[in-house]
């Protein structure tokens, strides 16, 4: 096969010398291949003459993205005496020969595409010279092999094609050109190589369409690998491409009869090699790692022996146990956080727990260097968007037995918010802060006895607990005349700032007081 394949190679005829009467005619057939798609683009000829010693072009260069393969060429000696010629490539201005001979008065010389050149006499005969000698004696379904470059002696071969049709090659399989080639069937024109067919597997038996058992000795401080797989992919002018990729793995497609078909998979790797000092399954050394589909780890672990681990800390990564848990561990402490079969998240300082079975979420610290067990802190820029802990309770149970926050000292309760809303706490240990150099514009409060005089205590019970009667004042009753006292509560519904309450009426007993102490003087 000749192939021209770039815009400046093309195929010439030269004469070594000038002919005596007439100049050889040829004829040159050739088809067009584009080389990103393998198809052919185009078939014509060219015929011409010779001239003299001037190179003519034979087939011309092909353009861009295009090889030109010669399907057949003839040039005839049409001079009346012998001619010495040779056809060559002109590869850019560098000539190369492909070949050379000389040409009997009526001999032609003919090039076909898998046959190569032979020369044939003015009766259509080939001629082969002397002819080609015997060896004497041959392997069996051995393949012939030329011995030389004269074209008339053979040699026997190591290499068999059998009756059968089953080739056994002694040396080195060197498939050439640029494909597309095929095994076992037809060749596919987007592949350069395409194994297909169909292979029926021994029973009971690993079966597979292609494996590697061959022995690599690995030269001293060089890389080792069963297949090696390095291409150049070279992007398209224009266009968009999916993806690029060294080793593209496609699902298989399963199809038969009525066995039962425990596992299958993509990609199966059995185990990790032994004789490292660090021994992978799979290594990606190097580059992010991207998984679109669900991830399962078959390998049960624990706080100490992971199931997904990092090589940076040993013992820190994910487990999952038999007890469907998840959870996280550091190596220098173990278990740090875990998901228990519930759904309850759990974290812990040190892998011990409140309720490591227990349906409720928790944090726990046993660490003497850290005072504080949770810290919740909101960073918002804007601080009317800032809100601390929400707790809801869906069900509202609002009674004085189930509670919103409840605090323990060891087994002491010190302080709860009720679901109804109360507070219980033990109310001598209540503190504000009252220090004079934490205040400003301190002056005589005003005399608040006016408003004292006019508050007026009812008795009631509020709609939610119709059974639970209390004594209290209504905001409405105090707006009429301290409206600064009265916030908005949720729903539209109002409330009343009691403790500023509470102190306009305590401020007022010192003066009651005096009142008092100035009628009995007078009573006096």
């Amino acid at each position: 096969m000749i192939i021209l394949d770039t815009t400046t190679r093309s195929l010439e005829v030269d004469l070594n010398g000038a002919v005596t009467t007439n100049q050889l005619p040829f004829v040159a057939s050739y088809v067009d291949i584009n080389q990103s798609t393998f198809a052919m683009s185009a078939m014509s000829s060219n015929t011409g003459a010779s001239n003299n010693t001037t190179a003519v072009t034979l087939v011309a260069a092909p353009g861009a993205t295009t090889s030109r393969v010669l399907k057949y060429l003839s040039i005839k000696n049409s001079d009346t005496v012998a001619t010495l010629l040779w056809i060559q490539v002109n590869d850019n201005s560098t000539l190369r020969e492909i070949w050379k001979g000389t040409l009997a008065v009526g001999d032609t010389l003919v090039y076909v595409d898998s046959l190569g050149f032979n020369v044939l006499n003015s009766s259509g005969q080939i001629k082969t010279g002397s002819g080609i000698s015997s060896i004497g004696s041959s392997t069996d379904n051995a393949l012939v092999r030329w011995d030389g470059t004269g074209g008339t002696a053979i040699q026997n071969s190591g290499s068999t094609l059998d009756d059968s049709g089953n080739l056994a090659l002694a040396g080195n399989l060197v498939v050439s050109g640029t494909g597309p080639h095929g095994l076992g069937g037809a060749a596919n024109a987007t592949n350069q190589f395409t194994q297909s067919g169909t292979y029926t597997g021994s029973a009971s038996t690993d079966n597979a369409l292609f494996q590697i058992e061959a022995t690599l000795n690995v030269s001293a401080n060089a890389f080792g690998a069963g297949v090696r797989i390095v291409p150049t992919l070279v992007e398209a002018g224009s266009g968009t491409h999916p993806d690029f990729a060294s080793l593209r793995v496609d699902a298989p497609t399963i199809t038969g009869g009525a066995a039962v078909l425990t596992n299958a998979s993509t990609l199966k790797i059995t185990g990790a090699p032994t004789g490292a000092t660090n021994n992978y399954a799979l290594w990606v050394a190097g580059g992010n790692v991207k998984l679109d589909g669900a991830q399962i780890l078959n390998a049960v672990g624990s706080a100490t022996t992971p199931s997904y681990s990092f090589t940076q800390t040993v013992g820190t990564g994910m487990f999952a146990t038999t007890g469907h848990v998840l959870g996280f561990a550091v190596g220098t402490i173990g278990e740090i956080v875990r998901f228990t079969a519930g759904g309850y998240f759990k974290a812990s300082n040190s892998g011990t727990y409140h309720g490591a079975t227990s349906s409720y979420h928790e944090v726990y610290n046993d660490s003497d260097t850290s005072s504080v067990v949770l810290n919740v802190k909101h960073a918002a820029a804007t601080a009317t968007n800032q809100n601390g802990i929400d707790i809801l309770l869906t069900g509202d149970p609002n009674d004085t037995t189930r509670f919103m926050l409840r605090c323990v000292g060891n087994a002491t309760e010190r302080a709860t918010i009720r679901s109804n809303g109360g507070f219980a706490n033990y109310q001598a240990n209540d503190v504000n802060l009252c220090d004079a150099n934490a205040k400003t514009n301190i002056s005589i409060a005003p005399d608040y006895t006016d408003q004292v005089e006019r508050l007026v205590y009812k008795t009631f019970a509020y709609k939610e607990s119709p059974d639970d009667e209390t004594l209290d004042i209504t905001a409405q009753d105090i707006e009429e005349f301290a409206p600064e006292l009265v916030g908005e509560w949720s729903g539209g519904m109002k409330s009343v700032k009691t403790y500023r309450l509470q102190q306009r009426i305590n401020s007022v007993v010192p003066r009651l007081i005096a009142r008092i102490k100035a009628l009995e003087s007078r009573l006096n």
